[in-house]
């Protein structure tokens, strides 16, 4: 009978993960009832150096590549506002002390420097006395399916992310391709379910979430959703 009820549970259980658009590999962890793994950030985890202070100070900067578009226009700014946020929510949820350089100060740094993109990234870092400075570059960006005559809602961005420790201004920066496909395991969504803006926003959701495992530790179970 227990064998029966586990059984029932399981289904019902990996039903709902089916639903949410996860992976019903992550079962275990929710049948478990214990708190979940860590994934580890990797080589651009974002670290205090001891002999200075605990909290980080992080800047987020963004540059869009992309050919102009209506659509994509303010892709730089609401990169830079949502990775932020998105930094600020796991490092707290992890206990770990960082401190964000305001996006709208950014913004506004940027807009008064239109040719701001072919100064040094670290010249930039040090007028804000940034600890960090994540850099992003926009690639490419777009919201729908390729060959669904827009009518299927699928984003994909290509990043260029550029880390720049100032701690240690001898170190290299270091350098890493990121690429997102949103929705990817569930299949595309049909316009007639949301508008573009509403695609758009939960797509930069998904795509800072995600660039966010680049710097700070985050539960595995969220790489199974999508």
């Amino acid at each position: 009978m227990n064998g029966f009820k586990y059984g029932l549970t399981a289904a019902v259980l990996s039903a709902v993960i089916a639903s949410a658009g996860c992976d019903a590999s992550a079962l275990p962890y929710f049948l478990a009832g214990c708190p979940e793994p860590m994934d580890q950030a990797g080589d651009m985890a974002l670290v205090p150096d001891k002999k200075k202070k605990d909290e980080l100070k992080i800047m987020v900067l963004a540059y869009s590549a992309m050919e102009p578009s209506t659509e994509f226009v303010t892709a730089d700014r609401e990169l830079q506002s949502s990775l932020s946020r998105q930094l600020l929510q796991l490092a707290k949820k992890n206990e770990e002390k960082i401190a964000m350089i305001s996006p709208g100060k950014v913004q506004e740094y940027k807009n008064a420097h239109p040719d701001w993109h072919t100064a040094r990234i670290e010249d930039i870092g040090r007028q804000f006395h940034a600890d960090y400075v994540i850099y992003l570059e926009i690639e490419s960006m777009s919201l729908y399916e390729r060959g669904g005559f827009n009518q299927l809602y699928r984003g994909r961005a290509e990043i260029g992310i550029t880390l720049v420790n100032l701690q240690k201004p001898e170190m290299d920066p270091i350098e890493k391709h990121f690429s997102c496909e949103y929705p990817k395991t569930r299949g595309p969504v049909p316009v007639d379910e949301m508008n573009a803006r509403q695609f758009y926003l939960s797509f930069m959701e998904q795509v800072t979430k995600r660039l966010s495992w680049y710097f700070v530790a985050h539960e595995s179970q969220e790489d199974y959703c999508d």
